[in-house]
């Protein structure tokens, strides 16, 4: 007797495989979501890094300048730290709207970021040294 076809044994054996496979590519997806995001507060960290070596800059070029009465934000950032005026987060906010300079330090707008933003922000942040 010739049956031509798939016996039960196969195609269990075909089912437990897919399940297989669909796990570790949604394991596999979770985990470049993580990559992404991390990806995100690494950019975050390169450009606070980037606006706080060139404020450091400009208050070291005039050495009599108060510190504690240099205050910034919105375009008023601009005069201190020049290329922070088109800069973006990773999710399109301006960071010239959620950053400001009080007393000579750069600091963060707390809510206008999300929340691993504004982490990445605080953590080089509060690293400088002035």
């Amino acid at each position: 007797m010739n049956k031509k076809g798939i016996s039960l044994v196969v195609l269990v054996l075909t089912i437990l495989v897919m399940l297989i496979l669909t796990t570790v590519v949604i394991v596999n997806v979770s985990d470049f979501d993580e990559d992404i995001s991390n990806a995100q507060s690494a950019k975050i960290k390169a450009d606070v890094l980037t606006f706080k070596d060139e404020l450091e800059m400009k208050l070291s070029a005039n050495p009599r300048t108060n510190l504690s009465l240099v205050n910034a934000n919105g375009e008023e950032l601009y005069t201190y730290i020049p290329s922070i005026k088109n800069a973006k987060t990773a999710k399109g906010t301006l960071y010239s709207e959620v950053l400001v300079i009080q007393g000579g330090e750069l600091k963060v707008i707390e809510g206008l970021l999300t929340l691993k933003e504004e982490e990445a922000v605080k953590s080089v942040i509060s690293s400088i040294q002035y």
